[in-house]
């Protein structure tokens, strides 16, 4: 698992989780507002499986959160702690589950005998059809665990742990392949009991997040493979509330509201005081059209000791997109605000997607783990898509650097792709190394390397091929506006050199594109005309790289 610094707001989640100055995702990363580059920070060493999920313990004062929990396949979770001088350290692994761990999340709440010093409270989701509810007292490092929930013959995939309001007592959501979300609470005995059962979802049930509204009262945001998502208030009852009963509409006065379906339950607090509390649907929000696997608030907003949570929710969905839901200031009514995402392509949608602290900018990730940044332009309100951290997914097989100056390196891997990387240099900006083109998308995973001139290389991939490339003049003339890589002599000495590349469809090499200008003796070099006319001839359009816009134009061609 990696993290990635940057500095102001940060982005994190592998799910991808949030917290300043630090961004993972097991790996991990961070962005900086407005947009600039990620770097890797550390690498954090501990599972001996595929880490799953990972979540900041929150607080809830708004300070920065310095324990993570991280979920994998080898069946633990870890607690890593952040030390002042920004280093990493596991000090808790939580042993119980006998199956990998899908979710986990954590909060700080204070002892039941009123100490100052926080409780902190683990939940830990597993395939094991098990959620495990994990206590570290004052003064220890070491967890306990609190209490076992049976989930039958399914499992939850999705927890989420706040607390209610005005009282000690921590509630937990958890989504299930059951189709519906059950809510938790802690009793006065300090066991953990159902309190409500909320139906509505017709397919599994893939995040949950709680926020807590300035009126006081807690919304649980819930997405489902249905394409839907819902929203739920949880409010404090008092007094002659509780005694209300909604009537039918045939019995209502003319002058009577219509009154939501309340389920209501009760807590002791460690005062011994009894609070009623009212589950309603507040919303239910159409416009995905694919299992939505994401759902997160805006992180609240701390001005001058005041908190303040802003009403606005994004999530991200397989059908390839990412949505901001936002109420209507007049009918309260909520609406899609914002929809980005990615047009066309073989990528299986978006696997996850979090909020900056600022609200200016929030990410989406694939199930590969691809970035996909957005952030909020100042000068035009839109939202534009920004540079993020890039890499392979899978094994790195083999590397060679740049034969004559060392100014790039390449690397193939078994995520079938070749992919070079070199420094992206920009004036008054920290000079750093990005994945700046992807030479190769092959069909087998790419096994070996062998740089041949400066922009040329042979690979070999598991089909036992050999492919010879050669870098056309459009990336090499790229390659120098974004990393200052003297190329004239290049140019002048490669007088047949083609202009760019085509990929066939369903092809797996790379077919040259001359321009019209340029003679070509060989005809078998041309690119033939596609049989169906309504195609364009060619597929390779020249595109200009330069600036501080280098990487996000990236994202809109490939370079073969």
């Amino acid at each position: 698992m990696r993290a990635y610094e940057k500095c102001d707001a940060n982005i994190l989640q592998a799910q991808c989780e949030i917290s300043p100055p630090l961004c993972t995702l097991g790996p991990a990363w961070a962005q900086k507002f407005p947009p600039a580059d990620g770097r890797l920070l550390v690498t954090l060493n501990g599972h001996q499986g595929r880490v799953n999920c990972i979540r900041w313990v929150t607080r809830q004062d708004g300070g920065s959160e310095n324990e993570l929990l991280s979920g994998a396949t080898d069946k633990t979770a870890v607690v890593w702690r952040r030390s002042t001088l920004g280093q990493f350290s596991a000090i808790a692994t939580l042993v119980g589950h006998s199956g990998p761990i899908n979710a986990v999340d954590g909060l700080y709440t204070r002892q039941f005998d009123g100490c100052s010093y926080p409780r902190t409270i683990v939940v830990t989701a597993s395939a094991d059809s098990t959620v495990r509810i994990w206590e570290r007292k004052q003064g220890t490092e070491e967890f306990t665990c609190l209490h076992i929930l049976l989930m039958g013959n399914g499992f939850a995939l999705a927890i989420s742990i706040t607390l209610l309001p005005n009282t000690t007592v921590p509630l937990i959501a958890c989504g299930c392949d059951d189709n519906r979300v059950t809510l938790y609470v802690e009793n006065e005995q300090h066991q953990i009991v159902k309190v409500q059962t909320l139906t509505g979802h017709e397919d599994w049930v893939r995040g949950l997040e709680f926020a807590l509204s300035d009126s006081g009262s807690i919304f649980l945001a819930s997405c489902a493979q249905d394409h839907f998502i819902r929203l739920w208030r949880i409010s404090p009852r008092r007094g002659d509330d509780v005694l209300i009963v909604p009537k039918a509409v045939s019995e209502l006065q003319e002058e009577e509201d219509i009154r939501v379906k309340e389920r209501l339950f009760a807590v002791i607090d460690n005062d011994e005081e009894k609070s009623t509390f009212a589950v309603t649907i507040e919303a239910i929000l159409s416009g995905h059209e694919g299992w939505i696997y994401g759902v997160h608030w805006q992180p609240a907003v701390y001005t001058d000791g005041k908190r303040h949570q802003p009403m606005c929710l994004i999530s991200a969905s397989m059908d390839k997109t990412a949505v901001l839901w936002r109420p209507d200031l007049e009918s309260g009514i909520w609406l899609d605000e914002v929809r980005v995402g990615e047009v066309g392509g073989n990528t299986l949608g978006f696997y996850g997607c979090q909020f900056s602290p600022s609200g200016h900018s929030f990410l989406a990730h694939g199930y590969q783990g691809a970035f996909h940044l957005w952030h909020k332009s100042q000068k035009t309100n839109f939202w534009e898509p920004g540079p993020t951290v890039g890499g392979h997914f899978d094994e790195v097989q083999d590397i060679d650097w740049d034969p004559e100056g060392g100014e790039f390196l390449v690397s193939v891997s078994l995520d079938e792709t070749t992919r070079l990387h070199a420094p992206w240099v920009r004036a008054g900006l920290e000079t750093n190394w990005h994945e700046i083109a992807r030479p190769q998308v092959h069909g087998y995973g790419v096994t070996c390397l062998a740089m041949t001139g400066r922009y040329r290389f042979v690979s070999g991939a598991d089909e036992k091929v050999l492919r010879a490339f050669r870098a056309p003049k459009n990336f090499v003339e790229n390659l120098t506006r974004i990393s200052t890589v003297d190329t004239k002599h290049v140019l002048e000495r490669m007088a047949d050199i083609a202009e760019g590349a085509s990929v066939p469809a369903l092809g797996l090499s790379n077919k040259a594109v001359f321009s019209s200008e340029d003679a070509v003796e060989n005809k078998d070099l041309e690119i033939q005309p596609h049989p169906n006319e309504q195609y364009p001839e060619l597929y390779f359009k020249p595109v200009q790289l330069s600036g501080s816009t280098a990487l996000k134009d990236m994202e809109l061609i490939v370079f073969v």
